[in-house]
């Protein structure tokens, strides 16, 4: 109704004055005048134009961060073009330019490559092993593990171990599935599991385990050393007691006996070719003095494989494990758009052709904290705070640049500064005292530099102040 539609537009009203600019105003005049031809009766076909603008204005006022400050997570494009310069890189997997925030950058890393996303899509993609049958298994075997004897406990250790054994090699298939296939070492592992399952089987009847142990005989038997010959004696004194009528109960030690070396025989890597990736020390103790070496964060002697090693490295020094858990606990800092500040104050200094030299001493982390700790990160004139627009300028442009001779402003700041001849004249007393305590402070930190202590005295009545103490 009319009375309806006065009310919504009085709410609109009162919205958008709360905000006093050319916008708001557009919308309130739009608002007057759909109301003053709702009073006169105008038909609705009449003021459909009219209501599509106050739409359309409002949906840009919605749009406007100034005035919904939630639209600004929205915009493709930042409110302020400076921002897109800040932390950008390129992902080699999408193609997209992304904030830093979007990539997994480390302390060593020269490059940068693919983003979180990207790297997620690939990990999604690569096939990975189904462990959860086997992960069943091993919860089935443990829930019931106080239940078994000592010789059966053998057992739950070996079926644990033995999920690593069958490790089978994965590739794609005709018809583009996984396929499983066995190795020649998994299906040999295989076999001596059954085998040493079927040995401790009880209720057994004489004739099955006759069978058992003919079957061990001649797997032993494949190997003539004194291991399977003590195998060897002990299934034939089983079966001949067996043959005699011998009672369970006066067989159990000597079953004992042959469960325990077969058990042995299953861990030696001359028999059974996969254990040697379970055994934590090596079959041969003289491989201990190869590729080994002490690694200088966990303290630990590891393998030459742990280790980040190169052509031309003379020193080994941590793992990576270690240099893992150092690049997730530091901080990131991006020192680019201050290594591009400092090539740009080396080619200015290169043009006064004045023998200067202390640029060239300093680092990207010096110039960060002289423009940052000392400056404030902002132009002294106008305090504008865009990194980006910012260089640090020779205070006196009569003497070389250093970080008691310089200020920080924006560039055409900068280029207006170099046209004074006399700076103190032109900015005053209060400005110059307020740059000259800069120049003080700046002074004392990089005093302590060793490679500046040469350029200390020479500069020492452009600043007006003693030397700090640690800098003789």
């Amino acid at each position: 109704t009319r009375e309806e539609r006065l009310d919504i537009l009085l709410q609109l009203k009162l919205t958008v004055k709360e905000h006093d600019c050319k916008l708001t105003k557009d919308i309130v005049e739009l608002i007057d005048r759909e109301a003053d031809l709702l009073m006169r009766g105008t038909k609705e076909k009449n003021l459909e134009g009219l209501r599509q603008r106050i739409s359309t204005l409002f949906l840009q006022y919605i749009k406007t961060p100034l005035f919904n400050p939630e639209a600004a997570n929205l915009l493709k494009v930042p409110e302020d073009p400076g921002s897109l310069r800040k932390n950008i890189y390129y992902c080699r997997g999408c193609g997209n330019y992304l904030p830093s925030t979007d990539f997994e950058l480390t302390t060593n890393a020269r490059t940068i490559g693919r983003c979180r996303k990207c790297k997620d899509l690939d990990g999604e993609g690569r096939l990975r092993e189904d462990f959860s049958r086997y992960r069943s298994l091993l919860q089935s075997i443990r829930s019931t593990e106080e239940s078994y004897s000592d010789n059966s406990r053998i057992i739950f250790l070996l079926t644990e171990a033995d999920l690593r054994y069958q490790r089978r090699v994965r590739g794609i298939g005709f018809d583009g599935m996984p396929t499983k296939m066995d190795t020649p070492y998994t299906m040999r592992a295989k076999d001596l599991k059954m085998t040493y399952e079927s040995l401790d089987k009880r209720y057994l009847t004489r004739e099955e385990r006759l069978d058992i142990l003919l079957q061990l005989k001649l797997t032993v038997k494949e190997h003539d050393c004194k291991l399977t010959k003590d195998i060897v004696e002990l299934i034939d004194r089983e079966a001949d007691l067996l043959m005699r009528g011998t009672k369970e109960k006066n067989l159990e030690g000597l079953r004992q006996r042959i469960s325990t070396l077969f058990l042995q025989y299953i861990k030696t890597p001359l028999f059974n070719p996969e254990a040697a990736n379970l055994l934590k020390v090596p079959e041969d103790p003289g491989s201990l003095r190869k590729n080994i070496y002490y690694c200088r964060g966990c303290g630990n002697y590891l393998p030459s494989t742990d280790f980040e090693l190169t052509t031309n490295a003379r020193t080994i020094g941590r793992c990576r494990k270690c240099k893992d858990l150092d690049g997730e606990g530091r901080l990131r800092e991006d020192f680019s758009r201050y290594r591009s500040l400092l090539q740009s104050i080396r080619s200015t200094e290169e043009s006064y052709s004045d023998n200067s030299r202390i640029i060239f001493l300093l680092t990207e982390a010096d110039l960060r904290y002289l423009a940052e700790n000392i400056w404030g990160a902002q132009s002294v004139l106008s305090q504008w705070e865009d990194t980006y627009d910012l260089t640090l300028v020779r205070w006196n442009k009569r003497l070389e640049w250093s970080p008691w001779n310089c200020i920080l402003l924006t560039n055409e700041e900068a280029r207006a500064h170099s046209k004074l001849s006399k700076p103190e004249e032109a900015y005053g007393t209060v400005f110059t005292q307020k740059v000259k305590y800069r120049h003080i402070l700046g002074k004392q930190h990089f005093a302590s530099m060793p490679k500046l202590a040469d350029y200390m005295n020479k500069n020492l009545k452009s600043v007006n102040m003693p030397l700090p103490s640690n800098a003789d």
